[in-house]
């Protein structure tokens, strides 16, 4: 068991007509936390705030991506002192992570300065909300950059949609031998059902890994069922018709896959499911991957790998 979560407040408190926000809220908490949330007597040491990203696609069909960062607040209760996790969302249009996760924790600083206030009795992080929502512009074309800052000492840059991924390729490559990533891009050009499992990686590498794989596929777009990051509770999912691409944070574990699904072990490199009938990557296909794995060899040292088993982490 556990305490259900709710959206606490929202910005903008309208919604506008690019992606509404009101249909997403309700299912927005369960991708938030992904187990159920629990109060603690203690503050968790080395797990907050922590980072963790995923995406919701809107009535409309457009792909939201939201970052979160969680963070556990103390609380008075009856004279009893308890942690509680609470999250703060940006949600975005365009699938620009790093950038997110760095105006996160701007947002998470001044949300820490709650003294502070400024004319008009609004506080820092509304402020530096309505700064984001209505001041900073979206790029109009590809040739256009937008470079913006929040006072809080950093610059950011936002381009076009079609060249926004801000991203590492590396958790990718990280993951996956050669052979298994020209599979895995091969049966996602064909338009199969894929699921890529990980008992060990956190959450917010998952999602990235998965970014990583549509990046892979440009010029061409993901077009059916996307989620990054599947909450426990939708395993069902898993049983759609269509051709969908899912990470699944905990591993498989006793849930039952369709046998028209293939599965990518992240943590062991194995492969359960590929349809015997998917012809071999073509040379174009197969060259750049090999390139890019070559650029990426580093990955495997003992370092890189315990960077990147604390990459969901922030510093306190």
């Amino acid at each position: 068991g556990g305490l259900e979560a709710v959206v606490l407040e929202r910005f903008p408190l309208t919604d506008y007509s690019e992606a509404p926000l009101s249909p997403m809220l309700q299912a927005l908490p369960e991708f938030v936390f992904q187990s159920p949330v629990r109060l603690a007597t203690e503050k968790p040491r080395g797990q907050s705030p922590c980072f963790h990203s995923f995406c919701l696609t809107s009535g409309a069909g457009a792909r939201v991506h939201v970052a979160c960062m969680t963070v556990h607040e103390k609380r008075q209760y009856r004279g009893q002192s308890f942690y509680s996790p609470k999250a703060i969302c940006l949600l975005s249009l365009l699938p620009c992570l790093d950038t997110l996760r760095r105006l996160l924790r701007d947002v998470l600083a001044a949300a820490r300065f709650e003294a502070a206030s400024i004319s008009g009795g609004m506080t820092v992080v509304q402020r530096l909300c309505a700064h984001l929502f209505f001041e900073v512009p979206v790029p109009p074309d590809q040739t256009t950059q937008v470079v913006f800052a929040t006072g809080a000492g950093r610059s950011y840059c936002l381009l076009d949609q079609a060249f926004c991924r801000d991203f590492s390729f590396r958790p990718l490559f990280m993951s996956l031998s050669l052979p298994r990533i020209v599979e895995l891009v091969t049966l996602v050009l064909l338009e199969q059902k894929v699921v890529l499992a990980s008992e060990t990686m956190s959450a917010a590498l998952i999602s990235a890994t998965m970014e990583v794989l549509l990046a892979l596929l440009f010029p061409f777009e993901w077009e059916h069922l996307y989620i990054p990051v599947l909450p426990a509770q939708m395993r069902w999912t898993l049983d759609c018709p269509a051709p969908f691409l899912i990470g699944l944070p905990g591993g498989l574990k006793d849930t039952a896959v369709p046998e028209d699904v293939t599965v990518f072990d992240l943590d062991s490199d194995e492969l359960h499911g590929f349809p015997s009938d998917i012809p071999r990557a073509p040379q174009v296909v197969r060259q750049p991957l090999q390139w890019l794995k070559s650029a990426y060899q580093s990955e495997h040292r003992p370092g890189n790998r315990i960077y990147w088993s604390k990459f969901h982490l922030e510093d306190s």
